[in-house]
């Protein structure tokens, strides 16, 4: 009877899909500052534009 292999190895997937996840969701912040950035940035340019 096997049993600690499979085990291991499905821990090590998961731990493997949280890992991506983690990084896939630090890259999706940064995405949203950079666009409120962006977007404050044109605001700020319109502004000045009318004033």
């Amino acid at each position: 009877m096997q049993k600690g292999r499979p085990m291991k190895r499905s821990k090590n997937v998961r731990k493997k899909k949280a890992m991506e996840k983690a990084i896939s969701k630090t890259e999706q912040s940064f995405e949203k500052v950079a666009k409120f950035e962006n977007k404050k940035q044109r605001t700020q340019s319109a502004k000045q534009l009318h004033d």
